[in-house]
């Protein structure tokens, strides 16, 4: 191979200068690139992570507004009805003070329960009475699914029952820890934001002893009463200011109940030596102690 002249050599020499430059120049260039690039994604996730902050704290925000809200409702409601309750007219010579926004149909269906556990009867259940009671009811849940062809019904009676769990619950509901369980302690785990007032009036519903003929409940309010004695009026079509049997049978014979149902029905309120008629306290009972009302 012959000898390069110095011009050619030169020209060599600057030709792989120049591709030497042109290497560095586009590895500078692709360094840059991917340092832009990199910079790209942490703007995307930094604006991403802003974006996520953003609707968290206005979530936040949202969750605290609709509690907010709702306490403002509840506390609105609450101060509604003891302003109506403050103001409800007299009634046999004193205020009503006995109002409440639970159903004593509810109260009374629980006091029912309460029962049926105070094994003996002395108005408080101990934790061997809830125990006893509740593996009672296990075990009649458990023959009452080996005899169903229901495969939910014993799939049901295999799983935990409350029995499982007992000592924790009445834990729960022992409130004062005496050992025992009061029906008020069982209200006020049941109706916590009940006030003083309601567990006393909750309470009367549930006092042993007959409310007298002619006492209307302490429980109704002015127009509870004016829209029963409506009633009453409309019921009584010969204006006598008592209902009769036949009366009582005209009627509620559109709401579904049969005419001896309707009878027994009237005997069970007619409380005043059974005198064959009904007078307005009788049919408040009536109506409050079923289910009309």
């Amino acid at each position: 191979m012959p000898a390069l002249s110095d011009a050619e050599r030169i020209a060599r020499r600057e030709v792989q200068i120049i591709a030497r430059e042109d290497a560095r120049r586009a590895k500078i260039d692709a360094i840059k690139v991917e340092k832009a690039r990199k910079a790209r994604e942490r703007d995307t996730e930094a604006q991403a992570l802003q974006t996520k902050k953003q609707i968290e704290e206005g979530e936040r925000a949202r969750r605290q507004e609709v509690a907010e809200k709702r306490e403002r409702s509840i506390a609105a409601r609450e101060a509604a009805r003891q302003k109506d309750a403050a103001h409800a007219g007299e009634r046999t010579g004193r205020q009503d003070k006995h109002a409440s926004k639970y159903s004593k149909k509810s109260v009374l269906l629980l006091k029912e329960v309460f029962d049926e556990y105070d094994g003996d009867g002395y108005g408080t259940i101990s934790l061997n009475e809830m125990r006893q009671s509740l593996i009672q009811k296990k075990e009649d849940k458990a023959r009452a699914a080996l005899q169903s062809k229901d495969l939910a019904v014993r799939q049901a009676a295999a799983g935990i029952d409350i029995a499982d769990v007992v000592e924790p619950l009445f834990r729960t509901l022992d409130r004062d820890g005496d050992g025992e369980i009061s029906f008020p302690e069982l209200l006020a785990v049941l109706f916590p934001l009940a006030t003083h007032t309601e567990m006393e009036t909750m309470l009367s519903w549930v006092k042993k002893g007959p409310q007298g003929p002619n006492e209307l409940p302490l429980t109704m309010s002015e127009e509870q009463l004016s829209e029963l004695r409506a009633i009453f009026d409309i019921f009584d079509t010969d204006g006598s200011g008592a209902l009769t049997l036949p009366e009582l049978q005209a009627a509620l014979a559109s709401c579904g109940m049969t005419r001896g149902e309707i009878r027994d029905l009237f005997e069970s309120a007619d409380v005043d030596q059974r005198d064959g008629h009904l007078d307005f306290c009788e049919f408040v009972s009536m109506m409050t102690e079923s289910e009309f009302l």
